[in-house]
């Protein structure tokens, strides 16, 4: 499947913006407090060999490797940008390759976890990736913003982020489900405001707000409010 011209060009020069990787590596604290909780919960065992399809310029690989989580680690990413950026890092530990999309040129079973964190929101064909990690890992985590909910707008427009899939937490398992992954666990968080890279006290209570509907009216929260869902699946 040839990807769509205009979004291979916007993700080409996404990370060589480096302003942005202060706000990328805090948002990294979040997800791979995602990654470490959904692992435990599986009860699976430690050290896993990972592989990170769409590592972007490697904030995520260096919170994980930082808290020595994975036994080994590859991350793979369309963007030539993000693997400089990502190789530019010199993360011990860590190795970073591009890949054309679509098929992984990996082994079977290669791989204990398959980490696709933030990134199936970005795909034109998101079944095509989710079968990769299926192939290659025994586990696959999936991570995705709930961006589909009443503010949503009604129509669509391409911006910065490229998200070009909205979820609920209901329809991302369903996705899941429908590729042929068991869900071992799901949940629902809202990231750590340090990630907006902004305390001004309308900030804060935002962030407050949100935290305390999610905890305490979690249905009504979601139709209202952005948040982060975490899937552990097997394949």
């Amino acid at each position: 499947m040839k990807p769509n011209a205009t979004i291979s060009r916007l993700y080409q020069d996404m990370y060589a913006h480096s302003a942005l990787r202060a706000w990328r590596d805090a948002g990294a604290v979040s997800k791979a407090d995602n990654v470490i909780r959904a692992h435990r919960a599986a009860g699976l065992p430690s050290a896993p060999r990972v592989i990170e399809l769409g590592c972007g310029e490697g904030a995520l690989a260096a919170e994980l490797l930082r808290r020595s989580f994975p036994g080994s680690y590859l991350g793979m990413d369309i963007s030539t940008s993000g693997i400089e950026e990502a190789r530019a890092r010199a993360i011990p530990g860590a190795d970073f390759r591009l890949t054309a999309g679509g098929h992984v040129d990996l082994a079977d079973g290669c791989a204990d976890l398959a980490i696709l964190s933030h990134v199936v929101e970005h795909l034109e064909h998101p079944r095509v990736l989710l079968y990769e990690a299926k192939r290659i890992a025994s586990h696959v985590l999936v991570e995705v913003p709930l961006e589909l909910h009443w503010r949503t707008p009604r129509d669509y427009h391409l911006d910065a982020l490229g998200h070009i899939n909205k979820y609920t937490a209901r329809s991302i398992r369903h996705l899941a489900q429908s590729s042929g992954f068991e869900v071992l666990n799901q949940f629902t968080t809202n990231p750590g405001h340090a990630r907006f890279g902004d305390a001004s006290l309308g900030r804060n209570l935002s962030w407050r707000v949100k935290d305390i509907a999610l905890r305490t009216v979690p249905l009504a929260a979601r139709t209202c409010f952005t948040f982060h869902e975490t899937l552990m699946l097997r394949s």
